[in-house]
């Protein structure tokens, strides 16, 4: 399980002890090579991308300029001019290696581990997660995945008390999804009404009107937004524009050698599904095959022109709008009113690549309209699929699968489905499990050091003005320790 975490100061310290994952953004991305299938149309937009420099944030706060310089040296060698951080903050880091040391000697922790000497290139940052062997003998308790999934199996059986009510929701959840993946005659018509609600739309402007309603439901869109958490000017509420979610919708499978069996199988599987929901084999067909082209085109809008290769490249210095001038750059698609229930308080939004922005805007046009909602379609059912019951489970194993192995990937997809939608209550879960109250104020102590370090080089800072020392010192006294696992489960996943 990827343990959910949001504001941690020193992440080396917190993964050592913890073993919990930290992520973080990363500013390179995986890259992959595939044969243009698009056979939907294009249109070219007739309307320029807007940027204009009055709807942007200051560009000077923007720059491709990492603070520190050199990354790859070590504390000896940091100078002022090579690395300011490291040079600056050589004490201090030294004296949180020896921390780190003690507190790992003092909890049972194996891990010698320290803050590196020498540290990685930000560029390069990637999601961790750390192995929990590593992490205290409370935490040395196998896969957090399995561990959890038993308490799921526990408390769902009477054998453990539910310490909430969230995950007593888990846990009655999770076997639901078990019982329905048993289901040889499961009920489809909450499933078939969602899915009517969408074939009902027969144009742009209706969709734009209902596409809050539509995610609620559990469709996805064909674009990513969401809260821009680090907005370096906090009086804005920022959103921002990606298409960092679309690779997960479907499978991106061409026609080539390689693909063709994929692909195949793909469109088999998911033609029953659709039957099943009462859909012709030939409509089916129609809708799996309409999907992965506009799947494709969704894919091409993010490769890139100079390498021919797909990758969700990022200009160099992203571009700050006013929502209502990025209301005007998304073709037949209106994004002005999602926003604006989705995000109410919103007044801008970040473009982290202008030409994804006009391409994507140019497939939402009337002509590629059916395709789209196909596509929706078929992501929701490709999605949902357990919401069909047994013979959702039947299809993914082969034909001679003993019942254990039926019954464990049941439990596993049931496992999946219900940590998508209760990660928070999970992860509280298991820090409950694992993390006592000793280790996380031990952690909570160093983060508070460090802090207080950060207040005391400001204060004494000859270089800056008294006006920014006190922003930052200001910055520094609101900001909120979160250690640990959630002690409540935020509003907006609970």
């Amino acid at each position: 399980m990827k343990l959910r975490s949001t504001t941690f100061i020193c992440g080396a310290v917190l993964t050592i002890l913890l073993g919990i994952g930290i992520e973080t953004q990363t500013a390179k991305a995986d890259t992959t090579t595939l044969e243009n299938t698009q056979q939907t149309t294009v249109e070219t937009p007739n309307f320029p991308l807007t940027n204009d420099s009055d709807n942007k944030i200051d560009d000077a706060k923007h720059n491709d300029q990492y603070a520190g310089g050199n990354w790859n040296i070590s504390l000896d060698e940091a100078t002022p001019q090579n690395n300011y951080y490291l040079s600056v903050n050589k004490d201090a880091v030294e004296s949180l290696n020896a921390s780190v040391k003690s507190l790992s000697n003092s909890t049972g922790n194996d891990s010698t581990d320290e803050f590196p000497d020498t540290v990685d290139n930000p560029d390069d940052t990637e999601t961790t997660n750390v192995d929990d062997s590593s992490a205290t003998d409370s935490i040395d308790n196998g896969d957090p995945n399995t561990q959890i999934m038993q308490g799921l199996d526990n408390i769902s059986s009477g054998k453990e008390e539910a310490d909430s009510i969230q995950m007593q929701q888990a846990a009655d959840y999770y076997q639901r999804v078990i019982d329905l993946l048993n289901d040889d005659n499961p009920d489809y018509s909450s499933f078939q009404s969602d899915i009517e609600q969408l074939e009902n739309i027969s144009n742009y402007q209706d969709l734009s009107k209902q596409l809050w309603t539509l995610v609620k439901k559990g469709y996805s869109l064909p674009i990513s937004i969401s809260w821009l958490v680090n907005s370096l000017n906090n009086l804005d509420h920022v959103v921002s524009f990606d298409q960092s979610s679309i690779m997960s919708h479907l499978p991106n499978l061409g026609l080539d050698q390689e693909d063709s069996e994929a692909r195949t199988d793909f469109i088999s599987q998911n033609v029953k599904f659709l039957e099943q929901l009462g859909y012709s084999t030939e409509k089916a067909n129609q809708m799996v095959t309409n999907s992965l082209n506009f799947n494709q085109l969704l894919n091409d809008a993010a490769i890139s022109t100079d390498t021919q290769e797909y990758q969700f490249e990022q200009d160099s210095k992203p571009d700050f709008m006013d929502l209502d001038v990025f209301y005007r750059q998304t073709g037949n698609l209106d994004l002005k009113e999602y926003i604006q229930t989705a995000y109410p308080t919103a007044t801008k939004i970040q473009i982290k690549n202008k030409k994804l922005l006009t391409r994507l805007s140019s497939i939402f046009n009337q002509a590629n309209f059916a395709a789209m909602k196909d596509w929706m379609v078929v992501s929701k059912v490709y999605s949902e699929s357990y919401l069909l019951g047994s013979v959702s489970s039947t299809m993914a194993l082969p034909n001679d699968a003993t019942q254990d192995v039926k019954d464990s990937f049941i439990k596993a997809m049931a496992f999946s489905t219900t940590e998508s939608y209760f990660a928070d209550t999970l992860s509280r879960y298991y820090g409950q499990k694992n993390v006592d109250d000793e280790t996380i104020n031990q952690v909570t102590g160093i983060a508070d050091d460090i802090i207080n370090t950060y207040k005391e080089r400001f204060q004494n800072n000859t270089w800056l003005s008294e006006d920014g020392k006190q922003q930052v010192l200001n910055k520094l006294s609101n900001m909120k320790l979160y250690v640990g696992y959630p002690k409540v489960i935020p509003a907006d996943t609970d």
